[in-house]
């Protein structure tokens, strides 16, 4: 619970929860299942933060412009006109499609991107091909892990749906969850983190 709380700082809280699911990993690792104590994490989880929010403004980027954009065509009023409203209406369903398709997708190259990530460096692991080729070497195993991250992803959201306030309660849990993942995939492979 207290992790929870520390993660909702901005910046800094994300970075000890990554550095805290990543020493709970470390534990797994090392034989201990003990749930390491609530703190700061900075450094232990610095390249991984780094990595997944150069991704995460990359993805909000794409996502939000190509949004803006199509409710930009969409309030033009030569789109509300002919045949080119149905191309357009049935364009944005596809693209609403492929948005959910796509983040659905990406839970496959989450695990394996940590593991890069925290194995490779912040400048280095923002480079997604070594993830992309673990994920094509173990499907098995990522598919697993995308699963395992999915159950942990909806964990955590849980709280979300409780007017935020109980996010202290679950996005812990979350991340305990996707320490598991990290551990079940790095232990499956022997791909190994730093």
């Amino acid at each position: 619970m207290v992790m929870s709380l520390i993660a909702l700082i901005p910046f800094v809280g994300g970075m000890a929860l990554a550095g805290w699911a990543l020493t709970a990993a470390d534990n797994l690792h090392s034989g201990s299942a003990i749930v390491p104590p609530a703190g700061f994490y900075l450094r232990r989880g610095a390249r991984l933060f780094f990595v997944a929010y150069i991704w995460g403004l990359i993805a909000s980027i794409l996502v939000y412009g190509s949004f803006f954009g199509i409710f930009f065509l969409f309030a033009h009023p030569q789109v509300l006109q002919g045949a080119f409203f149905g191309v357009f209406f049935v364009g944005w369903f596809a693209v609403v499609f492929g948005f959910g398709l796509v983040t659905h997708l990406a839970f496959l190259f989450i695990v394996p991107g940590a593991v890069e990530a925290d194995a490779r460096g912040a400048i280095r692991g923002l480079n997604p091909l070594h993830a992309i080729t673990d994920v094509f070497r173990h499907p098995k195993d990522s598919i697993l892990a995308a699963l395992i991250t999915y159950l942990g992803w909806i964990v955590a959201s849980l709280g979300a749906s409780l007017c935020y306030v109980g996010i202290i309660l679950t996005l812990g849990y979350g991340a305990l969850i996707f320490a598991g993942a990290l551990y079940v995939y790095e232990r499956n492979t022997k791909v190994s983190a730093a």
